[in-house]
């Protein structure tokens, strides 16, 4: 990885750990509502990237996808799924309206294939993915890099 990657992998860090900064306290199991309501389980690829004043990251985020670099979401239906940041996976959990990572708590929203994860209303930080295409089962190939969306 270059120079300018890796600046850009330190402000996504950064975006990141601002995010997780304040959360709510849901910890209520809502996934099997979740799942029937909304069929949150699945995979999702990072699109857009906020900091905490709002400021738009997400033309970095876009850089770094053109390198094959991605932030991918990974929700189980047991409540429990994976964050996968280039090479880095984190280990999460879930429930509606809510995803913990590293023991801290963030409001999480979906509409459609989207969801929006946020710190809450404090600030105005956010990250936004959206639902990527189921893998096939078990086919014996190796797992294909996330298409390339715009």
């Amino acid at each position: 990885m270059n120079r300018q990657s890796y600046r850009l992998l330190t402000v996504l860090l950064t975006a990141l750990l601002m995010l997780a900064g304040c959360g709510s306290s849901d910890t209520g199991t809502a996934v099997s509502s979740a799942k029937e309501e909304h069929g949150l389980p699945g995979r999702y690829k990072m699109t857009e990237l906020y900091d905490e004043k709002g400021t738009s990251l997400t033309e970095q985020l876009t850089e770094l996808s053109g390198q094959d670099q991605y932030i991918i979401l990974t929700l189980l239906e047991d409540g429990t799924g994976t964050y996968l940041m280039f090479e880095d996976e984190q280990t999460i959990t879930w429930t509606e309206h809510s995803i913990t990572l590293n023991d801290e708590t963030l409001t999480m929203n979906c509409e459609n294939d989207t969801l929006t994860v946020s710190s809450g209303e404090e600030t105005k930080g956010k990250m936004v993915f959206v639902r990527l295409p189921d893998e096939p089962q078990d086919s014996g190939a190796a797992p294909s890099a996330p298409a390339s969306q715009s």
